[in-house]
């Protein structure tokens, strides 16, 4: 960036932070979408019982709730950003 050294402390700090979740909530969806269909697939493979597709739900709902968090994120990661293009206030 090449504004970085006159942004305001603040607004820097907020522009880490979102951008730290946002690439946390990012990897974590990935993650548990793999991980719901990798359970999926061992549930199936091993004739579970119903109560056994738990687990896959559990990543699935995770993996929703990872993406909200995402979206969220990304909302206040681009208010950061117009705050700094706007400059000092």
């Amino acid at each position: 960036m090449r504004r970085y050294d006159r942004i305001p402390e603040r607004i820097r700090t907020h522009h880490d932070q979102f951008r730290t979740r946002l690439d946390m909530y990012c990897i974590l969806f990935f993650v548990f979408i793999v991980l719901a269909m990798l359970s999926t697939l061992i549930v199936w493979r091993t004739q579970g019982q119903l109560l056994s597709f738990l687990f896959p739900a559990t990543f699935a709902l995770l993996a929703l709730t990872a993406y909200a968090a995402s979206i969220t994120s990304a909302r206040g990661y681009g208010a950061s950003l117009r705050a700094i293009q706007r400059g000092p206030a």
